[in-house]
C-alpha cells in the first residue's frame, strides 16, 4: 500500500503500531501493509470496526497486537495477538470480504491466478496485470 495511504490510517487509527511481540511494547512504527491500494477503505472498515467493538466492550484497544497485514492466496490477512473475545471475528468477517474487493482498484473483484501467484482483481485489473480466472475440476482449483 502506498505510504501516504497507510500514513492516514496510522493517523486515524494510533493502535495500529508495531509492538514488541514478547512484551508488548510499542516500538512506535506503524504496521506494515502489504497489500495493494484497492483495500484502502477494507482495512479503514475493518479497523472502525474493531475499534468500536472494543469501545463497546470497555476494552483497550492500544493492548491489541497487530502482527501483520498482507495479502496471501489472494485475500487479505490481519494476523493480531492478545486479542478480546469477538474480534477475530470481526477480523475473519474482513478477511473474507476481500476475495470479493479487487486489490488494485478496490472494485467488485474475484481471485484471479497468473503462475503460482493468486490475487483479488476486478476484469479490468486483471486484463491489466495478465491475471487469469481460475479453473476448477472436481471441485477443486488447478
Amino acid at each position: 500500500m502506498k505510504q501516504e495511504l497507510e500514513n492516514k490510517l496510522f493517523q486515524k487509527f494510533s493502535w495500529l503500531e508495531t509492538k514488541n511481540q514478547f512484551t508488548g511494547k510499542n516500538l512506535n512504527i506503524g504496521i506494515s501493509m502489504d497489500c495493494d491500494d484497492g483495500w484502502y477503505n477494507l482495512i479503514n472498515e475493518l479497523c472502525t470496526k474493531l475499534e468500536n467493538y472494543y469501545k463497546k466492550h470497555n476494552a483497550n484497544i492500544n493492548e491489541l497486537n497487530i502482527l501483520q497485514i498482507k495479502e496471501k492466496y489472494g485475500v487479505l490477512c490481519f494476523y493480531i495477538g492478545n486479542f478480546i473475545d469477538g474480534a477475530y471475528k470481526i477480523i475473519i468477517k474482513y478477511e473474507n470480504k476481500s476475495a470479493h474487493i479487487c486489490e488494485t482498484c478496490g472494485k467488485h473483484g474475484k481471485i484471479k491466478a497468473k503462475g503460482n501467484w493468486l490475487k483479488c482483481l476486478c476484469k479490468k485489473c486483471a486484463k491489466k496485470y495478465e491475471y487469469y480466472k481460475l479453473q476448477s475440476i472436481g471441485g477443486k482449483f488447478i
